[in-house]
């Protein structure tokens, strides 16, 4: 083939292959060397460039191992001094608030700790514990330096700090999206179990996918992406046209037109998508490869594992395991039998399954304009890139947004448990437990009995809403 044909046909491959969104690296055999113009005194030009480590000790491959796999095994092993002190430096900091190192992700040669004895000791247990991070972290949140009151003056830049206590901050996206759940909802802990299902079926999906590009001979798999080139090539000059279109209508913030051109964009897109399974199809029907398989099929796989289509979250086995849990809780909950309270369990239980999962259950990023996103949770985009700072949308959020009405739900851990409470002063207690860990204080229970003598029973929301919108809620002290 000619240049432009092979890049015609490389793109139809990754269209053909893009539902299954691999990378895949490789080592070659060929032998690095020198520039032929290499002017430095420490080698001759068009040299060969041996491997060799960054710093700390040599390593040279084993017998049978390839240079990849011996720079991944000196990166990781003990004996680099340095990955033992990012990690234990990095877990550190996100205990106490602020590194003996900083910035974490800027260490040089000349990078001196805060605290070099610390630093050598927190290394050394990081070693001993087999590089257990979660016992790395027990040990220091089980420490008299963490369990001091949080430190609350302004941390100057460049300024030492000597750990009086952890750092005052607010708590993570994560964390205190967490928190509300936890608060909200039934059983916060249980799996996702729908999330499980769609999971299991798109694993399913491109092993099938696999086994079924791997049937077919390179000639086939040639002839297959050249079908595809052909559409592609067809709709080139159209999409270089929306793509343009979008970018002048986003310069010109003409929300109507970016609209009707990302909607333009998206079906040459899916067409394209749509014409890959097609041909992939064809050529398996005409090599009889289908087996049992139909276009139908065909196409939903494709589309599943690009996030587009539609799992078969109903299943059998996924409805058994929803009845079996509805049955455990509405038991847990005493309201077996009471055919409406079984109704508001199972309305719970959807809400909980659509709206209320934690921050390990739902795919990460979340979607924009969810909670996690608006509190600072990573893109992605780059490694460091959540954030706790605050602003004026989390405040509104939180004081008018959809969240506090969870808390308010007949099943919410904190309603049952300020209803369970019968004298004013232990409702209070169960709202500042189970909201703070920590007892109301003489000046807040003052605001509290007022408000209870005013209002009586419905000032215990009001309560809970205070709590919530306070910043002992969100901040880690």
């Amino acid at each position: 083939m000619d240049r432009s044909e092979q890049r015609n046909v490389q793109r139809a491959f990754s269209e053909i292959y893009r539902p299954l969104r691999f990378t895949r690296a490789k080592e070659v055999e060929r032998d690095l060397r020198l520039p032929h113009d290499y002017q430095y005194d420490d080698a001759e030009p068009k040299a060969k460039v041996e491997p060799g480590t960054i710093f700390g000790h040599e390593i040279k491959p084993a017998e049978g191992e390839s240079n990849i796999q011996a720079y991944a095994r000196w990166m990781t092993s003990p004996e680099n001094p340095r990955f033992t002190t990012v990690i234990a430096n990095r877990l550190w900091k996100k205990a106490m608030g602020v590194g003996l190192i900083e910035p974490v992700d800027d260490m040089r040669d000349s990078t001196e700790s805060t605290n070099p004895a610390l630093m050598a000791y927190l290394e050394k247990l990081m070693r001993e514990s087999g590089y257990d991070m979660k016992g790395f972290l027990a040990a220091i949140f089980k420490s008299k330096t963490y369990q001091r009151g949080a430190y609350t003056k302004e941390l100057e830049l460049g300024e030492k700090y000597y750990y009086p206590g952890p750092l005052l901050r607010r708590m993570s996206a994560e964390q205190a999206w967490d928190s509300l759940v936890t608060l909200a909802t039934v059983g916060p802990d249980r799996p996702n179990m729908a999330f499980e299902a769609e999971l299991k079926q798109r694993k399913e999906a491109g092993a099938k996918i696999i086994a079924t590009l791997n049937s077919l001979s390179p000639k086939e798999l040639l002839n297959a992406a050249r079908e595809v080139a052909k559409v592609a090539a067809a709709n080139a000059d159209q999409l270089k046209k929306i793509r343009q279109e979008l970018e002048e209508a986003q310069k010109a913030k003409d929300f109507a037109k970016l609209k009707k051109f990302q909607q333009e964009n998206g079906k040459l897109t899916r067409q394209l998508r749509q014409k890959a399974s097609e041909v992939i199809f064809t050529t398996l029907e005409e090599a009889g490869k289908t087996g049992d398989m139909d276009m139908e099929e065909m196409d939903g796989m494709m589309e599943m594992m690009m996030g587009s289509g539609r799992s078969n979250s109903d299943n059998a086995e996924l409805r058994k395991a929803r009845e079996a849990e509805f049955s455990q809780l509405a038991e847990q909950m005493g309201v077996k039998g009471d055919k409406q309270m079984m109704r508001s369990l199972q309305n719970h239980m959807r809400e909980r399954e659509r709206n209320l999962l934690r921050a390990s259950e739902i795919e990460s990023p979340a979607p924009r304009g969810h909670f996690l996103r608006l509190f600072g949770q990573s893109d992605r985009e780059v490694i460091e890139n959540a954030t706790d700072e605050a602003s004026v949308p989390q405040a509104l959020a939180l004081m008018n947004g959809p969240y506090f009405s969870g808390l308010l739900s007949e099943f919410s851990p904190l309603r049952r448990e300020v209803e369970a409470k019968e004298s004013p002063q232990e409702k209070i207690d169960a709202i500042f437990f189970t909201m703070l860990s920590r007892p109301a204080t003489e000046s807040e229970l003052s605001l509290i009995r007022t408000e209870v003598e005013g209002a009586g029973a419905d000032a215990y929301a009001d309560v809970a809403w205070a709590v919530l919108n306070s910043r002992h809620f969100l901040f880690i002290r």
